[in-house]
């Protein structure tokens, strides 16, 4: 065998490698031993297995950059559904106030009879969101928005779907990291500059607190962007 072939099936080697070590999953460090230990009054409902085979769907979730990077991504993305959803305790919003229905969304508009006030991890909200999600996801979330609600993988798609739809993922991933821009992605109308004490102040201090507290677990440094 020549040097040549013997520098080329190093090279290929190295590039599989490097390829593997690229593409390797989230589950290597949120394992289920760490998903129990930051959600211990989660409702059964939301399983791991649930959220492992959502992601199936966004190769790129938990698995873009360097180590460190998909680390960051884990914990905005579980720190912030920790918020919205009570620590994976509320399957939907509690107490709605709307049945948010956007009269003006024309392109999906309201089923009669229908809801769609939060539901799932993310909770999502409001017709225009359940009907692009079921588009992309080939689900009729417009005429059954209880779906989300009733199946652990569809809820945990949803939430994905939103995460890398509307890119928290690449505020997150960005350089530097905005853990920042996945709040103001999520529900900056509300949490972010608002007056401190005010609830949409705590309520974006907690998803500080959480996100912060799950990259302290996972090793990793947060960042300096965490305010909005």
């Amino acid at each position: 065998m020549t040097s040549m072939s013997v520098s080329l099936l190093l090279a290929i080697a190295a590039a599989v490698l490097l390829q593997g070590a690229a593409a390797q999953s989230w589950t290597s460090f949120v394992t289920p031993a760490v998903f129990e230990g930051w959600f211990p009054n989660r409702n059964p409902f939301y399983t791991y297995d649930g959220l492992v085979s959502a992601s199936n769907g966004y190769p790129e979730f938990g698995t873009t950059g360097s180590l460190d990077d998909q680390k960051r991504e884990l914990a905005a993305f579980l720190g912030n559904i920790n918020q919205e959803s009570g620590g994976l305790q509320f399957i939907q919003e509690q107490n709605p106030q709307s049945d948010y229905c956007d009269t003006s969304s024309t392109q999906y508009p309201c089923a009669a009879g229908k809801q769609y006030y939060g539901r799932g991890p993310i909770q999502l909200s409001w017709n225009y969101n359940y009907g692009e999600a079921g588009a992309d996801l080939g689900l009729d979330l417009l005429n059954n928005p209880d779906l989300v609600a009733q199946d652990s993988t569809v809820a945990w798609r949803t939430a994905l779907w939103f995460w890398m739809k509307r890119d928290c993922h690449g505020a997150i991933t960005a350089s530097p990291p905005s853990f920042s821009g996945t709040i103001r992605i999520i529900n900056g109308g509300l949490e972010c500059n608002q007056p401190a004490g005010s609830i949409g102040n705590m309520q974006m201090e907690n998803r500080v607190t959480y996100y912060t507290q799950f990259c302290q677990t996972l090793g990793v440094d947060p960042g300096t962007d965490l305010r909005c």
